[in-house]
């Protein structure tokens, strides 16, 4: 990792449908932050996003995304059911 990509917040974020390509893009164009991880899973949308952003870790297992230490922040953007649950795995005691 660059000094200048350790000064940025490290995102992961939990859902690359819907809304998710339009959240990775701003998170990503965000000169402050630097998108460690992106969740889903379907595998077809993490092969576009690693087409398209090949800087940026894919996974089907929400753990791996939001139990990264280096990760300062999760944005959920999956479906609304899954929320609690992505947020509570998410929650550092």
């Amino acid at each position: 990792m660059t000094s200048e990509a350790s000064k940025k917040l490290r995102v992961s974020i939990i859902g690359a449908g819907h809304w998710g390509p339009n959240i990775i893009r701003n998170f990503h164009e965000n000169p402050a932050c630097h998108v460690a991880w992106v969740c889903d899973l379907d595998p077809v949308r993490l092969q576009l996003i690693k087409e398209r952003y090949a800087n940026i870790e894919v996974t089907s297992v929400a753990e791996q995304a939001v139990t990264d230490p280096t990760v300062e922040a999760v944005v959920v953007c999956s479906p609304t059911a899954t929320h609690y649950a992505l947020t509570k795995l998410a929650t550092r005691p």
